[in-house]
């Protein structure tokens, strides 16, 4: 449901955006047919822009499973003046934050080569101050709430960390954050197990925070485990705690195929800590508390078109299959520079957008973006024009 303020809010951006939504006193629109019912969007979509969302960055997947669950990260990187770091809260003290929200699915990266960089929803890849592909010398802080899924045993629980580079896992106590994983430092991929015996029940909300940094190019690897101990037993007792490769657990050679070390690691009561027992770290504003990247139905953009062109505003308009919000993402051809139009959070299947601050005499690229009722995303193929 959507709280009373953010309503009021939302009152408040119609007022101020670039979008209308005419309707003549007798309940139909200019075009003589029948007004579309306004209904406002349960999320507030203008809290993670498309054009800065990262959707799974490191595995390649959708970056969530339902609006509630999955990993929220921040990005952090290091300008070229600055010497590197060896800890990975270090690159989230003292380098740069990017500004785009990174949602994972959960957290399984076999090692492999990480060369393809961050891309956007709408498919930008993000850079660093220089203008560099961000390949190395990044930090991701990670927060989100582990619980157990239904066929999860209720027990005492150890966490342990592959990675390469440095990654530590944190969880929150009484309001405080408690390190129980430490794997830090640069190293090829290397299994951190920790000291702590965890308690799991079906109340169990684990707030965790992984804190991770990329050296040197070129391997990467971040897999969270999990495994359930015997009553006695203590943490971190694991043969293979403290050992690394770069081909000990996987081949990243071979499309990331585990060896048997990592096979190993299942019948010793090991498992990945798996997609159904991440959940969205609460937030204060329940508008924003969604990931953005979890799967729905996508609208169908059809008709996108520009209506009227002047040297400083271009009016575009579409229709949409489904009731959806109404963006336009904005690109100038010459600098590549982009923006997004802020949405006012309504659905509705005929969209129009004054898209104001162009500058005359410059090249445009210009897509419609739309967001259904179930975060299903839509893109239209560009239209590039030049303003007089």
């Amino acid at each position: 449901m959507r709280t009373t303020s953010s309503r009021k809010n939302t009152v408040a951006i119609l007022s101020v955006l670039t979008m209308w939504y005419v309707v003549g006193c007798d309940g139909r629109n200019g075009s003589g047919t029948p007004a579309e019912e306004v209904n406002f969007h349960t999320y507030d979509i203008n809290a993670y822009p498309m054009d800065k969302v990262v959707c799974d960055p490191t595995g390649g997947g959708s970056g969530g499973t339902s609006p509630q669950q999955g990993i929220k990260g921040q990005l952090f990187y290091k300008s070229s003046d600055q010497l590197r770091y060896y800890k990975a809260e270090d690159y989230i003290k003292h380098t740069t934050q990017s500004p785009v929200d990174l949602f994972f699915s959960e957290m399984f990266v076999p090692t492999r080569m990480f060369t393809a960089g961050f891309s956007t929803q709408t498919s930008g890849v993000l850079k660093d101050d220089q203008g560099q592909q961000l390949i190395e010398f990044f930090g991701l802080k990670m927060n989100t709430t582990i619980r157990l899924a239904p066929n999860d045993a209720e027990g005492v629980y150890e966490f342990a960390l592959l990675s390469d580079d440095g990654a530590v896992m944190k969880i929150k106590e009484n309001g405080a954050w408690r390190e129980i994983v430490a794997n830090d430092g640069d190293h090829p991929t290397k299994l951190g197990c920790s000291s702590s015996r965890i308690t799991m029940t079906r109340d169990t909300a684990l707030e965790a925070e992984v804190l991770y940094y990329q050296g040197p190019r070129f391997h990467i690897s971040n897999v969270l485990l999990w495994r359930k101990l015997a009553d006695g037993v203590n943490a971190g007792q694991d043969l293979r705690c403290g050992v690394s490769g770069n081909e000990y657990w996987f081949n990243p050679n071979n499309n990331s195929r585990p060896t048997v070390e990592f096979s190993n690691l299942f019948n010793r009561g090991w498992n990945v800590v798996s997609q159904g027992n991440f959940y969205l770290p609460r937030e204060a504003d329940e508008s924003t508390q969604y990931n953005p990247c979890s799967p729905g139905t996508n609208p169908t953009i059809t008709n996108f078109r520009v209506t009227e062109v002047t040297a400083n505003e271009v009016f575009v308009a579409w229709t949409t299959d489904i009731p959806s919000t109404s963006q336009a993402l904005v690109v100038n051809i010459a600098t590549g520079d982009s923006r997004l139009t802020a949405t006012d959070n309504i659905l509705r299947t005929n969209h129009s957008i004054q898209i104001s601050g162009l500058v005359s005499q410059t090249s445009y690229s210009i897509q419609g973006v739309a967001v259904s009722e179930d975060l299903g995303r839509a893109i239209s193929a560009p239209i590039e024009l030049t303003t007089p």
